[in-house]
């Protein structure tokens, strides 16, 4: 934490529930052709990068809906900032971002089934020959989340609320048909640091611990244009 400009730290604590889940790795193996992503120890995870990505579309899906940060819209720059690595056509801005995503590791003793795949012309729709596979999907399991913010002005914790609202209910990961990809995110709870708790947290190591609600700065409105 770099304390030079410190404003704020939230940890965000909770669970992403599979009922089924496809994220694989380019590599084949023996007993199928796509595998899930897993630790050398072979337990299943969720890349904190892949969850980063799609947290970051959804953020980005709001820049049309008609929200207002106090005087102005919200813009792609409001979303990237948050993100890091800006790129405003003159020149990249590669800043750090002010969100960490850790791997979702998923809960132990989980069975990983085998699917069928097929292998269709993107040109011509057709099924190509001999190009059925097979890959595996993790079923009905839980994946621990944990997302780091820091220094955040307080329009970016509503964003940040926003975001997980809109992932309470989605599809995720790979080959999302069907029933496969889909997800439910629950905030269990929320540990903050503000300049006002830094005193307890510097000399007595204790965050404070909120729920969700905490996230909802009230700085951002909804207004769609007529």
């Amino acid at each position: 934490m770099d304390f030079s400009k410190f404003n704020n730290k939230y940890i965000i604590e909770g669970t992403l529930s599979v009922y089924s889940l496809h994220i694989g790795k380019y590599r084949a193996e023996e007993t199928f052709d796509s595998p899930t992503i897993k630790y050398l120890n072979n337990i299943a995870y969720i890349p904190g990068s892949s969850f980063r990505d799609r947290f970051q579309y959804k953020l980005k899906s709001l820049v049309n809906l008609g929200l207002t940060l106090e005087d102005r819209k919200l813009h792609i720059l409001d979303i990237k900032e948050i993100f890091g690595n800006i790129n405003t056509g003159r020149k990249s801005n590669h800043m750090g971002g002010k969100i960490y995503i850790e791997d979702l590791i998923i809960e132990p003793d989980k069975k990983n089934p085998i699917h069928d795949g097929i292998t269709v012309n993107r040109h011509t729709g057709i099924i190509k020959k001999s190009s059925k596979f097979d890959y595996n999907i993790i079923e009905n399991s839980t994946f621990k989340l944990n997302i780091i913010l820091e220094n955040l002005q307080d329009y970016e914790v509503d964003l940040i609320n926003i975001g997980l609202n809109l992932m309470k209910d989605d599809m995720f990961g790979q080959k999302t048909t069907g029933e496969i990809g889909r997800c439910k995110l629950n905030i269990d709870r929320v540990k903050y640091i503000t300049k006002d708790t830094l005193n307890d947290y510097l000399f007595h190591g204790k965050m404070k611990i909120g729920t969700q609600e905490i996230l909802n700065k009230g700085k951002i409105t909804f207004g769609i244009e007529k």
